[in-house]
């Protein structure tokens, strides 16, 4: 015995999925009927729909983490970096200040000399004169 074709009955079973969609887990057939084909057709299209999105949110999801896990290692790397090059600026300023330091001595050194220099040069004129 065939039921009228307006007896089929279909059934989909749905669960929420973590984004809040839902996401179609299977149509079977009520009585062993077969549903109408545009039926099915317009079932799978929204099946195919709802999966896209599912899959474009855990898409947009994954590419969020990766970009938050990448912006996390490069504020680490650009700390460290930042910590380097102060370290090497620490350095810099050191080996610049003791270099001056240096200088400062020679250029005394050597106005002292030829201070004493000029002095006797002084004395030896008033001698002569």
């Amino acid at each position: 015995m065939v039921a009228p074709r307006g007896a089929a009955q279909l059934t989909a079973r749905s669960d929420v999925s973590a984004g809040g969609r839902y996401v179609w887990h299977g149509i079977s057939r009520a009585a062993g009927l077969v549903a109408q084909p545009s039926l099915a057709v317009e079932l799978q299209r929204q099946l195919n729909a709802d999966l896209q999105s599912a899959l474009a949110a855990t898409g947009a999801k994954i590419t969020n983490e990766f970009r938050s896990q990448l912006n996390g290692a490069l504020a680490g790397v650009v700390d460290a970096s930042m910590a380097e090059s102060q370290r090497q600026l620490g350095e810099f300023i050191q080996a610049f200040d003791r270099a001056r330091e240096e200088d400062r001595r020679i250029v005394l050194s050597w106005i002292e000399k030829n201070l004493l220099r000029h002095l006797v040069q002084s004395k030896t004129l008033e001698q002569v004169a």
